[in-house]
């Protein structure tokens, strides 16, 4: 499934990495950011809102420097994540690898799928539909981590049946994700996941580019809100680690 368009995700990311930097920056660190990060006042304007982009193939860049004050930066574009969103090839086998690194419940949902599976780690009764099920009740970053990388193994496997029922019942459980807490400075993550998603999104077998956009889902989640709905928690931690932290599974809540 392989595909040679390369959209801007890098500069997506951009603007997620700033935001996000921005979100966890304590008036001393944005002094930092404005005297010692050694980039211009017009510069970090433009990272912030996507003309310019953040380079992570340079030694001694912007991302190594904004590393050194907020721990984890790096990582948001140099890891398998962002590496799989801005359609780089991973080296040979490193998708297994980190689909087996993954916590669990992810990583042993995953394996009994067969993504980054040995066979005997294959369970025939784990349906792609129950799994998700479950996943998407996460408002977490590694829920979407684990979308992500789900959709990476069906691109390098051929498996477009799977790939669109992933990325359609993502966009469905979003306005919910939404509602039970991804807060803004992490939308452009959301582009970023979108774009991949869109770029090799496929109907009746054939390859094409939806015009769908998420950001439907957050008047859907300001509907929800109006409609009196109530968040499980409202909890958060510096990213990357985790979007929203549950206190109790819905699985938990309704074992049948």
């Amino acid at each position: 499934m392989g595909n040679t368009k390369k959209p801007r995700t890098e500069w997506i990311l951009t603007r997620w990495i700033m935001a996000c930097v921005d979100f966890r920056a304590t008036p001393e660190d944005a002094e930092w950011i404005r005297t010692d990060l050694n980039c211009s006042k017009d510069s970090l304007r433009q990272y912030r809102i996507g003309e310019r982009r953040i380079r992570s193939d340079v030694e001694n860049s912007v991302l190594d420097r904004l590393e050194t004050r907020f721990s984890g930066t790096a990582a948001m574009l140099r890891g398998p994540m962002a590496q799989i969103l801005m359609r780089r090839d991973l080296p040979n086998g490193a998708l297994r690898h980190t689909i087996r690194q993954l916590p669990d419940p992810y990583r042993t949902l995953l394996l009994a799928l067969g993504y980054g599976a040995d066979r005997s780690e294959i369970d025939p009764g784990v349906q792609l539909g129950a799994v998700l099920d479950y996943l998407l009740q996460a408002t977490s970053f590694e829920t979407l981590q684990t979308v992500v990388f789900m959709l990476a193994w069906c691109d390098d496997i051929g498996d477009t049946v799977s790939w669109t029922t992933i990325c359609e019942r993502h966009r469905a459980a979003l306005p919910n994700m939404i509602f039970e807490g991804i807060p803004v400075h992490h939308f452009a993550l959301l582009d970023a996941i979108d774009e991949y998603a869109r770029t090799i999104e496929f109907k009746h077998g054939r390859r094409i580019r939806t015009k769908r956009s998420w950001r439907t889902a957050v008047a859907k989640a300001k509907k929800i809100r109006k409609e009196g709905g109530v968040a499980v928690q409202e909890h958060w931690e510096d990213v990357p680690k985790v979007f929203a932290i549950r206190t109790k599974s819905r699985a938990d809540e309704n074992p049948d």
